[in-house]
């Protein structure tokens, strides 16, 4: 209630059974008028039940005074219950709604059965309207809103700032320590990824040493790559292995037929098969040896397996002895593994090459 609505400290705020029959009784030959008057008070006590008391004891002790020395004793006890009665209101406002509607029920309640019954009937048609108006649900659902209301209002700024001023740095923290997590994790992965690359250099430049073709040529590839990160040194053991196979000293690999077999009889597709076809090098680079020296073969026939020999073979060591075979005809002196100089040089020249048997040639 707002301060210049306040009752003047001599109203009393409570009235008793007794009195609210005497009223009724002297206000009875106005009907209208008090009904009236009562319509208001209930509709004021949807507001404020102290308001209504304070009415009805100002009505009840305006008409029954009769002499100043009461009149002072009854504005003591009413201004006594009327604190009691603030003090309850305000209790029941602040901690519990429904408490103010079942306070609300027994006043009307207590009205009721001692008012008369006229007043009472009429009493009940304005209690109905109070009540459709002024239900506490309503009433809770206006005090939900407006309080909701007044909290986005006040609590909205007051969010943001504290968001601002603690969370903010908690989150600009949290992200500071993630990206620093991000940036080890990322070193870690770059290290991560130079020992594997490291490991599989090695691992490429030992096989290429033990004889595997593959790896020789990955080796090689590596070499002639600007971008690769240790270019200078898969230059560096591609030339040693390349200079590794350079021995002036040639090597005779012996081919053990099988019992019984004559290899002379074999034809140049039957031994071109059974070098595809076997798996241990010596046995292969001994077939290229055996087919070289035949001479019922023509050069062009054994050249042609040399350079199938240095293409496809997966050992380096078969690849050797294909490119020294060939180069004794070719008339070239250039490192063995070096087998594009070859294949540049059979493109060139293959088809000056004689395809006739080489002992028709010598015989000749």
């Amino acid at each position: 209630m707002a301060e210049n609505d306040k009752e003047p400290d001599d109203v009393p705020n409570s009235i008793s059974n007794t009195e609210l029959l005497k009223f009724v009784k002297e206000v009875s030959g106005h009907a209208e008028k008090e009904v009236a008057r009562v319509s208001g008070i209930y509709k004021i006590a949807a507001l404020g039940i102290s308001f209504i008391m304070a009415v009805g004891v100002y009505w009840t002790y305006k008409d029954a005074a009769e002499s100043r020395k009461e009149a002072a004793e009854f504005r003591k006890q009413a201004r006594d219950e009327q604190i009691e009665q603030r003090k309850i209101v305000k209790d029941e406002v602040e901690h519990q709604e429904k408490q103010m509607h079942d306070r609300q029920e027994a006043l009307f309640s207590q009205m009721q059965s001692n008012l008369s019954q006229q007043v009472l009937g009429l009493g009940r048609g304005v209690e109905k309207k109070v009540d459709e108006e002024f239900k506490s649900e309503n009433i809770n659902k206006l005090v939900t809103a407006k309080a909701q209301e007044r909290i986005d209002v006040i609590a909205d700024p007051i969010i943001t700032g504290n968001i601002s001023k603690k969370i903010q740095p908690k989150i600009d923290a949290a992200d500071k320590s993630v990206k620093q997590v991000e940036e080890k994790i990322q070193l870690a992965h770059n290290d991560l990824q130079k020992v594997q690359n490291t490991a599989e250099f090695l691992s490429v430049v030992i096989s290429a040493q033990n004889d595997d073709r593959p790896s020789f040529d990955k080796l090689k590839k590596w070499a002639e790559d600007s971008k690769f990160d240790r270019q200078a040194d898969a230059l560096q053991a591609y030339v040693s292995i390349v200079n590794a196979f350079e021995s002036p000293l040639g090597y005779t690999y012996n081919v053990p037929w099988k019992e019984g077999l004559d290899p002379s009889k074999l034809s140049f597709q039957d031994l071109r098969t059974a070098y595809a076809e076997t798996p241990p090098y010596e046995l292969r680079a001994g077939i290229l040896q055996y087919v070289w020296n035949r001479k019922d073969f023509s050069k062009k026939q054994k050249m042609s397996l040399m350079i199938d020999a240095m293409r496809s073979d997966k050992s380096l060591k078969v690849v050797a002895e294909a490119s020294k075979l060939f180069q004794s005809e070719s008339k070239q002196n250039k490192k063995r593994l070096l087998v594009d100089i070859m294949f540049e040089w059979w493109e060139k020249n293959k088809d000056t090459i004689s395809d006739k048997p080489e002992s028709e040639a010598t015989s000749k």
